[in-house]
């Protein structure tokens, strides 16, 4: 591997792994404000199956409801 490309294979790893350390971030800075505005705690993470398969996925971030379906 050339010497150049290690470089910018090193830097986008490192970069990404800002870039989840924030996401990551901001999930617990949501799930501890939840916690302490309306005191019960609502899922981050929310899934259901049927036959074997996976029917939805829904992630409570940043007070709003993001729903995959399959």
């Amino acid at each position: 591997m050339d010497k150049k490309l290690k470089k910018y294979f090193l830097i986008s790893m490192i970069f990404s792994g800002f870039i989840l350390a924030l996401i990551i971030g901001l999930a617990i800075v949501e799930k501890n404000t939840q916690l302490i505005i309306s005191g019960h705690e609502l899922p981050f993470l929310k899934y259901e199956f049927k036959d074997s398969t996976i029917k939805f996925i829904q992630i409570h971030f940043m007070g709003q409801n993001f729903t995959f379906n399959f």
